[in-house]
């Protein structure tokens, strides 16, 4: 539960401070993270692949908008 609700901690700021969008960076190898991301309405905007910690992994950056009707990827 801790993990969801750091998310909604950063939503709910980012939507006080009048953020139209958040965007995030994760590797595909981190499926606990990735599963709090959709919960929280986050969606795989894009993934590429890339070589760190000297072994080959899969970035993703994941967008949601924090109002109705807003496109995530402005």
């Amino acid at each position: 539960g801790v993990g969801s609700a750091l998310v909604d901690a950063c939503l709910r700021f980012a939507t006080d401070a009048g953020y139209t969008a958040m965007v995030l960076w994760t590797n595909s190898v981190l499926e606990s993270a990735r599963h709090l991301y959709q919960r929280a309405g986050f969606e795989l905007a894009e993934s590429n692949p890339h070589h760190s910690f000297g072994v080959d992994l899969v970035g993703q950056t994941w967008r949601r908008a924090l109002r109705p009707g807003d496109d995530p990827g402005r």
